[in-house]
C-alpha cells in the first residue's frame, strides 16, 4: 500500500510525495524534502513544520530527532 507524505505550513498541506513502505520513511521523506527545496521546514529549530504520513485511512505525525 502506498504511503503519502505531506507537510503542513500555515494551514496548507504541501505534498512531499508517495512512498512504497514505512520501513525507511524518515530517510526517504528527508531526502525528498531536500530535493524539493523544503528541507528548511524540518531542519530549522524555530520554523519546524509538522510532517504527516497517510496510509489507507490512518494519518500519523512523523517524529524527528532522537525519538524517531
Amino acid at each position: 500500500m502506498q504511503v503519502i507524505a505531506y507537510v503542513k505550513d500555515c494551514g496548507e498541506k504541501i505534498l512531499i510525495g508517495t512512498f512504497d513502505s514505512l520501513e525507511n520513511i524518515h530517510d526517504e521523506v528527508e531526502m525528498k524534502m531536500h530535493e524539493l527545496g523544503l528541507s528548511y521546514m524540518i531542519e530549522s529549530k524555530q520554523a519546524k513544520r509538522p510532517v504527516y504520513i497517510v496510509q489507507g485511512f490512518s494519518e500519523y505525525k512523523l517524529v524527528w530527532g532522537t525519538n524517531r
